[in-house]
């Protein structure tokens, strides 16, 4: 992953962010003073810390898309849209798009309780 973080007197490259809560607090502390760009994609300052400590913004859900190995179906290899769904008991990794899922994860589960 590359993110790049920059403001208009300065850039720097982090590449040590090990998960989506890491990078959620690293955006909590510097997102409203730098613009954070992640994979190419420009994340737009959402606000300060209100009056409890939350950032208003981003949430750690999101930077977890970051950190997804591929974004496609184990099952099909089309792009994911959405979350995936689990491909169990076809794979035991991965995640699976709704098509797959409906023809195929769905039907194998209804079978394995018959």
């Amino acid at each position: 992953m590359k993110i790049t973080v920059f403001r208009e007197d300065t850039s720097f490259e982090i590449d040590n962010i090990k998960n989506a809560r890491e990078l959620h607090d690293l955006y909590c502390r510097l997102g409203d003073k730098y613009t954070f760009v992640i994979n190419g994609e420009k994340l737009e300052r959402m606000g300060p810390i209100d009056d409890v400590g939350f950032f208003a913004g981003y949430t750690i859900q999101y930077f977890e898309k970051f950190f997804e190995e591929d974004n496609v179906c184990c099952l099909c290899g089309k792009t994911l849209t959405g979350y995936g769904n689990n491909p169990w008991p076809l794979k035991d990794v991965g995640k699976c798009c709704d098509k797959c899922n409906f023809e195929f994860v769905i039907p194998r589960r209804i079978a394995m309780f018959r």
